[in-house]
């Protein structure tokens, strides 16, 4: 049986160098541009149609695109949402998980979600699921508002 020789360490971090630094350049060549995340999420509009479960489970996130802005528009979309009554919401990350295949992804074309639990009057209140890899147009959640005069994001 013939013994396999290791590549070359200097040869590998090459190869890994350049794959970052062409996802690098290939993801902020998708999401250029001079508004910042809460002007863009302000923007998009749409009627609401991804059902009951939509940013409430792992199979419908909220999908906001913008990998290199993805924390910052996942903060600016969870700023902009209210309680079932209008109350204001209290948000924090809790984790990644669930992953799956997308082209956007940077690595193996793989992403994770982002899982944001939040809080209404301190007493936990939903969890919700982000995409950032992939966009869509996007909606309130079911049992949150949208700030503002038109209640879509």
């Amino acid at each position: 049986m013939k013994k396999l020789k290791r590549p070359n360490r200097t040869f590998c971090l090459s190869i890994i160098g350049f794959v970052f630094a062409f996802s690098a350049q290939h993801l902020a060549a998708q999401t250029h541009s001079s508004d910042s995340p809460a002007e863009q999420l302000q923007k998009e509009s749409s009627a609401c149609s991804y059902g009951k479960d939509y940013g409430l489970t792992e199979k419908n996130p909220i999908k906001l695109g913008g990998v290199l802005q993805g924390p910052a528009r996942e903060r600016a979309f969870l700023q902009n949402l209210l309680g079932p009554q209008g109350e204001e919401i209290r948000f924090e990350r809790s984790k990644s998980c669930c992953p799956f295949t997308t082209p956007h992804g940077p690595v193996h074309q793989t992403g994770l979600l982002d899982v944001y639990e939040t809080k209404i009057n301190n007493q936990p209140y939903k969890k919700l699921y982000f995409n950032m890899y992939d966009e869509a147009q996007l909606c309130v959640p079911e049992g949150f508002q949208w700030k503002g005069e038109k209640n879509t994001p």
